[in-house]
């Protein structure tokens, strides 16, 4: 009798150790005692489950995976992988509502970086270094942090290309208390937008000569609570469209100066 897929997948979660053992080598019922420091009793067990479902054969005096247990075993890891950055980024998934505009590609060789109650500025320095080496930075934010001006104002004195697009409110605050610091927005090369309404988080996009970087960061009113970073170019295509759907909304602002 065929197992059903969820037969499969308890027997393959529940056995998955030999299934592994096995895919390096075949082994006799001795080898895998060894191999796994279990006991025989286990190994007849095991042997006698992965049998039942044809996963595993015994041609001579070793039992080796069949083209079927070779197919789950390999599926099954694939999954295991597909959720490993998950599990990296599981915190800062946690801190964002379920249904904002996300891309997993974020999660691919991404950097994940989560404020703590001992270094809560962590996410904004991890934030800050990555875009330092940028020639152009672009960033969609419900907020500006003082961090976030102090960076502003470096990058805009590098001589990067900035652009910055915030909310309304958040243009008033910056007119009045960060007017000064980021008046180099004013200047050519630079651009500053308002924002019909707040996105649900920050997002940037920092290109280098050579590297592109996208970043998500979840906010609060304490700060920012997390840092998603990675090089991943399609991340970087799904930032770029978000990124440009909000600015098809914008209005371009010439001056800080009379808002607040």
């Amino acid at each position: 009798m065929v197992p059903s897929v969820s037969e499969i997948e308890e027997l393959v979660i529940k056995r998955h150790d030999f299934l592994d053992a096995l895919d390096d080598s075949p082994a006799t019922k001795p080898e895998l005692v060894d191999r796994l420091n279990t006991s025989r009793s286990t190994v007849d067990r095991a042997i006698d489950d992965l049998e039942r479902c044809n996963f595993v054969s015994r041609p001579d005096d070793r039992y080796q995976l069949t083209m079927a247990g070779k197919a789950v075993h390999e599926q099954h890891q694939s999954y295991l992988d597909d959720l490993q950055p998950i599990q990296q980024a599981l915190e800062v998934l946690a801190m964002l509502p379920p249904d904002v505009p996300f891309s997993f590609d974020l999660l691919e060789d991404a950097r994940v970086r989560r404020a703590e109650s001992h270094d809560p500025h962590q996410p904004l320095e991890l934030a800050a270094e990555t875009m330092s080496r940028a020639a152009q930075v672009k960033t969609l934010s419900p907020a500006v942090f003082p961090r976030c001006v102090e960076a502003i104002k470096e990058w805009a004195n590098d001589g990067k290309t900035v652009e910055l697009a915030v909310p309304e409110d958040v243009l008033d605050t910056m007119a009045d208390r960060y007017r000064d610091e980021l008046s180099s927005l004013e200047g050519p090369g630079h651009s500053l937008y308002e924002l019909p309404t707040a996105p649900p988080y920050t997002l940037w996009i920092a290109e280098t000569a050579d590297e592109k970087y996208t970043g998500l960061m979840p906010n609060a009113a304490t700060g920012v609570q997390g840092l998603i970073v990675t090089d991943n170019d399609d991340a970087r295509q799904w930032a770029s469209e978000q990124y440009e759907s909000y600015l098809e909304q914008a209005t371009p602002v010439e001056r800080l100066e009379g808002r607040a």
